[in-house]
């Protein structure tokens, strides 16, 4: 999850979580460079808005912020030659898309915020309104007292401008002394199947075995 400030779509590395989720994609592409084994075959992003505006402007907004966090992973690999070549090589699928405003999300948010003062009724309006989120909005911002809405907007809202990212890999298969080799230097590369065959190959009981299947389990 990437979020943003209100009614922005600009990716700040200093704002709440960022700089790790950053981090993360980062290193992902980093692992390409460091690792002949695995590829990447997408990058899936979906960008979000919280609903204060109108929804055909929330809508531009959350593309606008899907494209954003494209736009930084390219240059993340155009920054790193090595790595750029070879994602080239492979064209990895960039899948975009944008969901707007996440009434969804609101309502699980909501959950979180036992106490808010006239939850219930926030609940009958967002239930009552599902083809006219506008007017739903409206009706949120008149509820009485005006410190209701003012805690959706600074405390609630801010959870729902976001991105959220997926970076899909594929990794080639191991044979069986490679795979023993991997178990200690990269175990989270191998498949469950590849981690049972390197454990039959010591015999069951033996402590080889164990420790493979242990390792199986932990990852």
């Amino acid at each position: 999850r990437l979020q943003f400030r209100q009614d922005s779509y600009n990716i700040l590395p200093g704002f709440k979580n960022n700089r790790a989720e950053l981090d993360t994609v980062s290193n992902s592409i980093e692992l390409v460079k460091k690792n002949t084994d695995v590829r990447i075959i997408g990058i899936y992003i979906t960008g979000y808005a919280s609903p204060e505006g109108s929804m055909a402007h929330n809508m531009a907004l959350s593309e606008n912020r899907a494209k954003a966090l494209a736009d930084y992973i390219r240059r993340c690999e155009s920054g790193k030659e090595a790595i750029a070549k070879k994602l080239s090589s492979v064209n990895p699928k960039y899948d975009i898309a944008a969901y707007g405003e996440d009434w969804e999300g609101f309502v699980r948010v909501l959950g979180d915020f036992p106490n808010l003062l006239k939850r219930d009724e926030v609940y009958e309006i967002i239930e009552r309104y599902p083809d006219e989120r506008d007017f739903c909005e409206l009706q949120l911002q008149k509820l009485v007292p005006p410190t209701i809405y003012h805690r959706l907007l600074t405390e609630i809202y801010p959870a729902l401008r976001r991105n959220e990212y997926r970076i899909e890999y594929n990794v080639r298969n191991f044979n069986l002394e490679e795979a023993r080799r991997m178990v200690d230097e990269r175990p989270d590369l191998l498949s469950l199947s590849e981690m049972y065959k390197v454990a039959d190959s010591y015999g069951k009981g033996t402590p080889g075995y164990d420790k493979v299947m242990a390792t199986a389990l932990r990852y």
